[in-house]
C-alpha cells in the first residue's frame, strides 16, 4: 500500500510538469499569434518562434523523447523535439496539428515536420535541422495542401503520420490518415503518459492489496468458525457429515 501511495505522489509530480508545460506553451502561443489574421499566419508565426528558440543540438534522446517543456527551457532539440513544441502550441490556440514523418525513399525517414489543418486540408510546416533545399520547398508550397503538392516530389518520397521505422516488419508502411486528438495529445505529452502509467500501476497495486487483505480476513473468519453443538443444527451437520 505504501508503494501505491508513493507511485501516486510520483505521478502527481509528472502531471504537475504536464500542467506547467501546457500553461507555458499556451501563453507563448497566444502571445505569438496575437497579430495573425488567419490559420496560415498563426502557423507561420508559431513555427518561426519555435525555430528561433529551439536550436538544433546533440542532446541525448530519452526513451519517450524530450518533453516540449524540456526543449523549450533548454533551447535545444532535434526536429522531432521542435515538432512537439509546435504541435502543442498550435493546438493550444485551436489549430489541429500532427507530426509528420517524411521519407527519403521507401525504407528511410529523413525528417520530422508538422502538418496543420485548415478548412479540411492539411498543410506542411517545417521544424528545425532541415536542409536549405527543404526550407525553400516549404516556403514555396506554404499555401498548397499536402494532397496538392503530390508524391513523390523533389524533396520527399512519401510521408506518414506514424513512425513505422522503429518496427522493421512495417518499415515501408505509410500511415497517411491523421491521428485522432487523444492519440496526438498522448504522443506529444510524455509527462502525461508517465503520470497515467504510474497511476495505473498504483491503482493495480492498491487493488491487489485489497484482494489480499480481503482474502486474509476471510481466512481468519473461516478458521475461527466452530461446528454447531446441539439442537437441530447439530443434527443436520452430523447427518451431512455421515452422508
Amino acid at each position: 500500500m505504501l508503494g501505491a501511495a508513493a507511485l501516486t505522489v510520483w505521478a502527481a509530480m509528472d502531471f504537475s510538469d504536464y500542467l506547467v508545460e501546457r500553461q507555458l506553451l499556451a501563453g507563448e502561443a497566444a502571445e505569438v499569434s496575437r497579430g495573425a489574421s488567419n490559420t496560415h499566419e498563426i502557423a507561420q508565426a508559431i513555427t518561426k518562434k519555435v525555430q528561433a528558440r529551439v536550436l538544433p543540438g546533440d542532446r541525448d534522446v530519452p526513451f519517450l523523447r524530450s518533453t516540449a517543456l524540456d526543449s523549450w527551457v533548454a533551447g535545444e532539440g532535434h526536429c522531432g523535439d521542435a515538432a512537439r513544441v509546435i504541435i502543442l502550441m498550435l493546438r493550444n490556440v485551436g489549430v489541429n496539428a500532427n507530426r509528420i514523418y517524411l521519407r527519403a525513399d521507401a525504407d528511410d525517414y529523413f525528417h520530422v515536420a508538422v502538418a496543420y489543418r485548415v478548412g479540411g486540408r492539411w498543410y506542411l510546416a517545417d521544424t528545425v535541422n532541415s536542409t536549405s533545399g527543404f526550407k525553400r520547398f516549404v516556403a514555396a508550397n506554404e499555401r498548397r495542401a499536402l494532397d496538392q503538392i503530390g508524391l513523390p516530389n523533389e524533396e520527399f518520397y512519401s510521408y506518414s503520420y506514424v513512425n513505422w521505422g522503429r518496427v522493421p516488419l512495417f518499415v515501408q508502411i505509410d500511415h497517411t490518415t491523421p491521428l485522432p486528438s487523444v492519440a496526438v495529445l498522448l504522443m506529444e505529452s510524455p509527462s502525461l503518459v508517465v503520470a497515467l502509467v504510474k497511476l495505473g500501476a498504483a491503482g493495480s497495486g492498491a487493488l491487489l492489496w485489497a484482494v489480499w487483505l480481503g482474502s486474509e480476513r476471510w481466512n481468519r473468519v473461516t478458521r475461527g468458525r466452530t461446528p454447531p453443538t446441539g439442537g437441530f443444527a447439530a443434527t443436520v451437520a452430523t447427518s451431512v457429515t455421515g452422508f
